[in-house]
């Protein structure tokens, strides 16, 4: 039988009251009820085995039997710097980031880059997806999510938060290494992709200037989604093969 995952936004008491939201889903839709085994998360790294004690209309209460606490990662941190594409693709962008692993989602906004939501309602429905795919994945931490930000403003807050951080970005020509094959080090890494229109020469010349490497993830032109998906899987598998 699979685990039934939720999530709660404080674990540190002995007993805890699921939201609205959760609750509904848990008896709603799983029917679920007092006696029922259920695994709660907090998004912050801690995860709880729990016993549904009871479902009314005050709530669930869920007694806490046991918590794990999940670390948060200080090295070999993956970040996905990314220009928001249209519509909901950007939704499956952070879906399928937080599916395969990668720590840090920062939108990228290019010249080319379709202007996107990114008030309140759009972070809160983007902290809704993470939640979402962490219960389905298995992971306990959110990945951090920053507001969009300028090219040159992006390099300068992962250099200021990531010590010594290896970037790469895409490219096409031949002569490049594939990333496949490119050796990781021992540093946190952040892979660069532009819009569908692709970078321009100013931009590449700015990646560059600031150290950038080109890389390769295969022959043919990809959506934003699925170059995010593609190069996360590759970093993710390459960095937790190392740890």
């Amino acid at each position: 039988m699979r685990t039934i995952r939720l999530y709660c936004d404080n674990l540190q008491t002995d007993t805890v009251v699921l939201d609205e939201t959760e609750g509904h889903h848990l008896c709603k839709v799983l029917r679920l009820g007092p006696g029922n085994g259920v695994e709660l998360f907090d998004g912050d790294g801690t995860c709880a085995e729990g016993t549904i004690e009871t479902a009314d209309r005050r709530g669930i209460r869920v007694r806490i039997a046991g918590r794990r606490y999940q670390p948060q990662r200080i090295d070999h941190r993956i970040v996905l710097a990314v220009s928001m594409p249209k519509g909901q693709r950007f939704e499956q962008v952070i879906e399928q980031a937080t599916e395969l692993g990668v720590d840090r989602i920062v939108p990228v906004v290019f010249e080319r880059t379709v202007k996107q939501a990114s008030g309140p309602s759009a972070l809160e429905r983007y902290r809704k997806i993470m939640i979402s795919a962490c219960k389905q994945c298995g992971r306990n931490r959110l990945p951090q999510m920053d507001l969009p930000l300028g090219l040159e403003e992006c390099l300068e807050r992962i250099r200021h938060d990531f010590p010594h951080p290896a970037m790469l970005f895409g490219g096409f020509s031949s002569r490049v290494i594939p990333l496949c094959d490119w050796p990781m080090s021992d540093s946190d890494t952040a892979f660069f992709i532009g819009p569908e229109g692709g970078l321009n020469e100013a931009e590449t010349k700015t990646l560059r200037d600031a150290g950038a490497i080109e890389v390769r993830l295969c022959d043919t032109v990809l959506r934003i989604e699925t170059a995010a998906a593609a190069c996360s899987a590759i970093l993710c598998a390459k960095r937790d093969s190392r740890c």
